[in-house]
């Protein structure tokens, strides 16, 4: 059983396919989470379990939502390149510049 969470300033893209979760936004919320056996586990600021959430094959911890209860209205949709922009992530349609090293 999972409890509703607000979460705030938060970023779109419908290009996901998913919604990650900020561990850091989290964090600054005054939630903690824990990881081990297969498993991270939410607590709210008063240590109650928020959620339980397993890991799957990939590694990845994924809820699965049965439909949303409450949407909230969208300030700007951003392209799956944009979004990697706004977490700090690298581009890989970009690409990186090569470091060429020689050899001595």
């Amino acid at each position: 059983m999972y409890q509703m969470v607000h979460l705030q300033n938060v970023f779109y893209s419908p290009e996901a396919g998913y919604t990650l979760i900020s561990i850091g936004q989290l964090d600054n919320m005054g939630f903690s989470t824990t990881f081990g056996n297969g498993k991270c586990v939410i607590y709210d600021t008063n240590s109650a379990q928020v959620a339980k959430i397993p890991r799957n094959g990939r590694g990845l911890y994924k809820i699965v939502r049965e439909g949303a209860e409450e949407v909230n209205a969208i300030e700007e949709t951003l392209t799956l390149d944009a979004l990697h922009c706004c977490l700090g992530h690298v581009l890989a349609s970009k690409g990186l510049p090569r470091i060429q090293t020689t050899q001595s």
